[in-house]
């Protein structure tokens, strides 16, 4: 089971407009957990289980030539974009 929502109990001020995590640093089949996500020190998660993911990295399906195509069309490394993860 994976978490779609993160809740947090914070003071108005310190509500963020999103939250963005790093995961350059994760391999095929790793994950990131909910006591993974770095808030500000005022917002409390308000989850019981912080051993459940948020996310997680799975492979790319390139059995069909049309996507192994686009792969090396590209050869150089992609701009680092910001992930959502649900």
């Amino acid at each position: 089971m994976m978490r779609s929502t993160l809740k947090y109990l914070c003071p108005a001020e310190h509500i963020p407009q999103k939250i963005e995590v790093d995961i350059s640093n994760l391999d095929i089949e790793d994950g990131l957990f909910m006591r993974d996500i770095e808030v500000h020190s005022s917002l409390k998660l308000l989850s019981k289980n912080e051993n459940m993911p948020v996310c997680k990295i799975v492979a790319t399906n390139l059995d069909t030539p049309e996507s192994a195509a686009l792969n090396l069309e590209s050869p150089e490394p992609a701009e680092k974009q910001p992930v959502e993860c649900l």
